[in-house]
């Protein structure tokens, strides 16, 4: 299901675009040093399903 966010996001930076969609934060690797987005996966409730 994140294929064609993961999809776009590439195109974006193969393609030089500046602007990121708002979502792009959650796939940058460094998502698991922000405490803030750590926070946010600890809210989640979640039984694995996409």
């Amino acid at each position: 299901m994140s294929a064609c966010a993961a999809g776009e996001l590439c195109a974006q930076y193969i393609t030089k675009q500046d602007a990121l969609p708002s979502y792009a934060s959650y796939f940058h690797p460094l998502r698991y040093e922000s405490t803030k987005m750590l926070a946010k996966i600890e809210e989640l409730q979640v039984d694995g399903q996409l």
